[in-house]
């Protein structure tokens, strides 16, 4: 037999079968919110809801077969069903700190009590499921923040935003290489860096001459005319070794090829992760497949 339950812990949320106005806050700011407690009372709106929505579509699907009194009768308990619906409607809309903000926030029990005899108003009805469901499993101490729809959209953001994410950024990662593949193999990265070094050749100049002019040991070397006139051949001789390799076909190429491998890695790592995502106990890199 469990023990005594914790006044913290059984005020966190709602019970199915607290009573109205037992619920720690004040009854008529939560009715304005869509937050007010819920009861047996609810759970009979829906259930009359429901036998209306029956009634309704039993009526129109059968409308060939049933004698006239019975589209009369059904007619005539949808009209009590809506008494009922107005009834509590008019109870809660009075009791509410903002009517305004009850009617926004319980719109569709409006649109269910429009008093044309059809399924599809009644329907709508139902979406008083939904509020029970966040009042039933939303924290009580964030009540007070907003109405009952924010903390629907809010919770359902929160739960699949990461299935979302995931749906939207693996695809736009694998056509993004796709699409991008081509030009970086065809670009010649290298000899670009190379092309760079030769424009900028006078600039490399100055700034080796400069370090050299500031280190202690051989600045005053590096200032006299023989001084400059060996580092600019050095650094010649040097930036011509450097934009050469650069400018080569094999470095290019081994750099494209290096390309190629990473982004066939990248493209292996993102289908790997939907294919286990989705169930795949196997998975076989791109380069694998034959064929």
């Amino acid at each position: 037999m469990s023990g005594p339950v914790e006044p913290e812990a059984e005020g966190r949320r709602w019970s199915p079968v607290q009573k109205r106005g037992n619920h720690g806050g004040d009854l008529g700011d939560l009715l304005s919110r869509g937050f007010e407690p819920v009861n047996a009372g609810d759970w009979l709106m829906v259930g009359l809801a429901v036998l209306d929505i029956l009634l309704l579509v039993a009526r129109d699907v059968y409308a060939d077969f049933l004698p006239g009194y019975a589209e009369t009768t059904i007619v005539a308990i949808d009209l009590v069903i809506l008494g009922i619906f107005a009834l509590e409607f008019l109870g809660e809309v009075r009791q509410a700190t903002s009517k305004l903000a009850y009617t926004r926030n319980h719109w569709y029990e409006l649109v269910g009590m429009v008093p044309i005899a059809h399924w599809g108003f009644r329907a709508v009805r139902l979406v008083r499921l939904l509020r029970i469901y966040v009042v039933e499993t939303y924290p009580m101490e964030n009540v007070p923040e907003r109405d009952w729809s924010y903390a629907l959209v809010r919770g359902l953001i929160n739960h699949y935003k990461g299935v979302l994410l995931e749906e939207i950024t693996d695809p736009i990662v694998l056509t993004s290489i796709s699409t991008l593949r081509d030009p970086m193999m065809r670009a010649r990265w290298t000899e670009t860096v190379g092309n760079s070094m030769e424009d900028h050749r006078e600039n490399i100049h100055r700034s080796v001459r400069n370090a050299l002019e500031d280190n202690p040991r051989v600045g005053v070397l590096v200032r006299t005319r023989p001084g400059k006139r060996l580092v600019r051949e050095v650094t010649d001789a040097t930036l011509d070794s450097v934009i050469h390799t650069l400018q080569s076909e094999e470095l290019n190429e081994v750099v494209s090829e290096s390309i190629d491998e990473v982004l066939d890695e990248l493209s292996d790592r993102v289908r790997e992760k939907e294919y286990r995502q989705r169930g795949g106990s196997v998975f076989r890199p791109a380069y694998d497949y034959e064929g």
